[in-house]
């Protein structure tokens, strides 16, 4: 495939959860003289799962994760499950969404999506972070519109990435997970800054669960950029069995993804989008089950997003932390 570099205006849309465009993907497209689809195959690849616990991790990791501020929990919406054709959120209540950016000559521009964990702590997909040096990327909370400034918003620069080792061994985009530390004392958590709940190693993934993404994706329109304000809409898990169907994507989903959306196409992440939580409802808690990984086109049918299985990273996720807080 022919890949040119071109104005924003000039890209064509191509399938999302590829850095093979570099300085593109930050603003949702991939420039290319090749439209057919990319097929994405290999071999199962099965991460290993362990049960590994220690008292400084769970010191880090809040106790009021997965809360929003009572004054904005009454303000909520019901998103409308059909960041495609997902709705404005009211400001502060996915608070543990965060933008990974990336710094250009003349300002900052968002790149893809990411969660809050800790106040010193950020996950993200490990494609997001392939394209540039460390110092080119930072992170910003506590924003809602990106073109205005917010009173809410805390930018902080990157102190260590670590890219989850099998990235994308086996599979294309298997174990697609990053675990990031921000410099200096980190993030000031309020009513628009908070952490997101971790889920119990080995966690069940049941079929319809309704869960929430969100972002400042693109809402997969031929042409369109990244959404200027945070969208957020609701989507179903969908058993492994369909979505390892021929159809759907058959060998090219590892036993680390899921998928979730509806089959016959609408709501959907998208490109810029990557990164970012798949958030479900547990025991009035908001528990992050994804991070939002890849997928063919974006709302179409047959092709629902594609997840990073959060549940079988709990390990591999604390001892990051462990070593980052040791380091």
């Amino acid at each position: 495939r022919a890949l040119i570099a071109c104005a924003v205006d000039n890209c064509l849309h191509q399938e999302w959860g590829q850095s093979d465009c570099k300085h593109e993907e930050d603003v949702s497209v991939v420039c290319s003289l090749d439209t057919d689809e990319i097929d994405i195959l290999g071999r199962k690849n099965t991460p290993p799962i362990e049960d590994v616990t220690n008292n400084l991790t769970d010191d880090i990791l809040p106790d009021d994760c997965g809360t929003i501020d009572e004054e904005l929990k009454y303000q909520t919406t019901d998103f409308t499950p059909k960041v495609v054709q997902g709705k404005e959120i009211t400001r502060g209540t996915i608070p543990w969404q965060a933008s990974l950016r990336v710094r250009t000559s003349i300002k900052s521009i968002h790149w893809c999506g990411a969660v809050i964990l800790s106040p010193l702590h950020i996950l993200t997909s490990a494609h997001c972070l392939q394209d540039y040096t460390k110092s080119a990327y930072f992170v910003r909370v506590g924003d809602f519109d990106t073109e205005v400034p917010e009173d809410s918003e805390q930018e902080h620069d990157i102190e260590t990435i670590y890219i989850h080792e099998d990235y994308s061994k086996g599979l294309r985009l298997s174990n697609d997970l990053a675990l990031i530390l921000l410099k200096g004392r980190g993030l000031q958590f309020s009513s628009y800054v908070r952490a997101v709940c971790l889920p119990p190693a080995g966690t069940v993934y049941v079929s319809g669960t309704n869960c929430t993404i969100s972002g400042w994706g693109s809402n997969g329109k031929p042409g369109a950029g990244f959404s200027r304000r945070l969208k957020a809409t609701n989507v179903p898990i969908i058993s492994e069995p369909e979505c390892r169907a021929p159809y759907v994507y058959g060998d090219a989903l590892s036993s680390g993804m899921f998928c979730a959306g509806d089959l016959q196409g609408g709501s959907d992440s998208c490109q810029g989008d990557s990164g970012g939580p798949f958030v479900c409802p547990i025991n009035d808690r908001s528990v992050l089950y994804g991070v939002t990984s890849w997928g063919h086109g974006c709302g179409r049918p047959n092709k629902p997003g594609v997840y990073t299985k959060v549940g079988n990273y709990i390990s591999w996720i604390r001892n990051k932390i462990h070593d980052s807080l040791n380091g």
